[in-house]
């Protein structure tokens, strides 16, 4: 090996470690992006896909997001209510330990009810916490996007009488 070679390589492998100190001076020296989770959170995108949240009280029963999830992590049991259109959830269970996130189960649901929030914390020391009914009156949330609950008709109203028609 050569005097010449053995230079070169000693200021090609300095140049290196003087740009690779170059930019952790410029990192030292910037603005720290640490965030002190959890004091601090980052905010989310508008499309951020997080845990799934169902509002219970405009969801129709009608499982098309059971039907629509891939990985069946979605069970609903519902039953009829006199004098309300529709189905009743009587049981809206999501296991979030088989969800994927996908969004496929928010998309067919004509009501608006199980959407994706910005909620991004999901750990656990017990599986059986992954697995939330979202009929239970604990776990009640409302839809910021949900379409209000279709309402029975109203009776058709009879001829109109006015009272004032006849007198003279």
């Amino acid at each position: 090996m050569s005097v010449t070679r053995w230079a070169s390589g000693m200021v090609h492998g300095l140049r290196t470690v003087g740009a690779g100190m170059g930019i952790t001076l410029r990192h030292l020296l910037g603005k720290p992006v640490t965030m002190h989770y959890p004091d601090e959170r980052w905010t989310m995108p508008e499309a951020f896909r997080g845990l799934l949240k169902v509002d219970t009280e405009v969801c129709s029963g009608c499982q098309l997001c059971a039907k629509a999830c891939p990985v069946d992590c979605i069970t609903i049991e519902a039953r009829r209510e006199p004098g309300r259109p529709g189905l009743l959830a009587t049981r809206f269970e999501i296991d979030y330990q088989k969800c994927m996130y996908c969004g496929l189960c928010a998309e067919p649901c004509p009501a608006g009810a199980i959407w994706h929030s910005h909620d991004y914390e999901n750990a656990s020391t017990s599986r059986a916490n992954h697995v939330i009914d979202w009929a239970l009156p604990r776990n009640r949330v409302a839809s910021p996007r949900a379409k209000a609950r279709l309402k029975p008709a109203p009776p058709a109203p009879g001829p109109r009488i006015d009272p004032g028609a006849g007198a003279v």
